[in-house]
């Protein structure tokens, strides 16, 4: 003869299975995060030598600054010292793990073409 189960337990089978569940569905989602890598910034600062050089990642443009005598970088000094610009965007591809720092702005080629779309650019 087959044995009756209670509402109350058959509710509480219910819950158990669905929290069982959620935690395996949380932490699938959370070892997956934990895998993906974060987006770079969308400007990246390297100081060498006195310099602060600065790489504006959507729109690719890089910036070369003394960074005692003009701290709010207000003088772009990279055409007078190209040599010390190349040393610290050499040093932010190492950091960032890419060859050029060029592809890091792929994931903004969408955003760009509507800003030039719309004379912003």
């Amino acid at each position: 003869m087959p044995t009756r189960i209670s509402r109350r337990r058959k509710l509480i089978g219910a819950a158990v299975i669905v929290a069982a569940l959620g935690a395996g569905a949380f932490a699938a989602w959370r070892s997956h995060g934990a895998k993906e890598t974060p987006p770079p910034a969308a400007l990246l600062v390297h100081e060498h030598g006195g310099f602060r050089y600065e790489f504006h990642v959507p729109t690719r443009r890089e910036g070369l600054y003394d960074a005692a005598r003009d701290p709010r970088g207000l003088s772009n000094l990279i055409e007078q010292h190209r040599d010390v610009a190349a040393i610290c965007r050499r040093a932010l591809e190492e950091e960032q793990h890419v060859e050029s720092l060029g592809v890091l702005s792929d994931r903004y080629a969408k955003e760009m073409e509507r800003l030039r779309a719309l004379g912003y650019l």
